[in-house]
């Protein structure tokens, strides 16, 4: 899950560069770029929740491997 989450926040970023050179060049592509925009927050969003949820299983680890060495 976390590999597909990272390959579609890399596939929108490519994308959105694209659309940013589109614009560079003048054409309007700003309803293209909003969808975008919303897809990338909710994907960092979701990598964002695993990376809390990963510190929150280490911190529960390293408490119950102190707790066990006491």
């Amino acid at each position: 899950k976390l590999e597909e989450l990272e390959k579609s926040k890399n596939d929108i970023v490519e994308c959105k560069k694209s659309l940013e050179d589109f614009k560079a060049k003048g054409m309007n592509v700003d309803s293209a770029l909003e969808p975008l925009d919303a897809q990338y927050n909710e994907v960092v969003g979701k990598l964002n929740g695993f990376a809390t949820s990963l510190s929150d299983v280490n911190k529960s680890l390293k408490s119950l491997l102190e707790t066990m060495s006491n």
